[in-house]
């Protein structure tokens, strides 16, 4: 979805170098699920489920804002 090329990417090519390997294992999970979930989660239409809300999603979300 190129949203979500967009809203990761534009995080990626700015943090990917300082992310911990928590911090990557993470985007790593979250890349598993739907294109159409994760632009909800990212966007603040939908409730982030419990099993992504880390550092690095939250950082993910703010940089989007």
């Amino acid at each position: 979805m190129k949203e979500n090329d967009f809203l990761l990417g534009r995080f990626a090519a700015q943090h990917i170098v300082d992310l911990s390997d928590e911090q990557l294992q993470a985007f790593e999970q979250l890349l598993t699920d739907s294109d159409n979930d994760i632009y909800n989660w990212i966007t603040g239409r939908e409730d982030l489920p419990e099993r992504h809300r880390n550092s690095f999603v939250a950082a993910v979300i703010a940089f989007n804002k």
